[in-house]
């Protein structure tokens, strides 16, 4: 199935992100909206129906501040879900009605939604997010470290180092660190 220029009623994704944030960050909780839905540009998915579950393998979602791609089943029966939606945040939200949140853009926010449709529970997995920032930013220490090494080597050698050689040298002396 696929969709143009819809909007996934019952879940505002923004506020979720938004609301998640402000909580881990220790700030203000941003008021709920009264209207609760994600607008989306494009959305396509592969659902397959087996004795009143909906088992979701894909479901890929595009707009201008986000792109989803989740999985997981809806039983339409017992009417209730278990669906991981990984987020991930491209626009800003500040012209989304929210303040902006760059800090989380490249990072991949696993959101979860579960229980009920009357009253579904929407999750963030902060672990995760915390698992990816420690990795984002421990790749820009070592690009750093690596940085200042090849500056240090160069000072070192004289104009004798060409950049090749200290290239050589400082990534023979970090794969001793990292």
């Amino acid at each position: 199935m696929t969709f143009t220029d819809g909007a996934v009623n019952g879940i505002n994704v923004a506020q979720i992100i938004r609301t998640n944030y402000a909580k881990f960050k220790g700030d203000e909780v941003p008021a709920e909206p009264e209207v609760k839905k994600t607008d989306f540009s494009s959305m396509s998915a592969n659902v397959k129906l087996n004795k009143g579950v909906a088992n979701i393998s894909s479901v890929k979602a595009q707009s201008p501040l986000l792109r989803v791609d989740a999985s997981g089943q809806a039983n339409y029966v017992q009417e209730t879900m278990n669906i991981l939606a990984k987020t991930s945040i491209v626009g800003s939200l500040e012209g989304q009605g929210g303040k902006s949140i760059d800090d989380l853009k490249d990072l991949t926010l696993p959101l979860r939604a579960e229980g009920s449709w009357a009253q579904p529970k929407f999750s963030l997995d902060l672990a995760a997010l915390q698992k990816q920032e420690l990795e984002r930013n421990k790749k820009k220490l070592e690009e750093k470290a690596k940085k200042e090494a090849e500056r240090g080597i160069k000072k070192l050698l004289g104009d004798k180092a060409s950049d090749e050689d200290a290239k050589n040298v400082t990534d023979s002396l970090l794969k001793k660190f990292f």
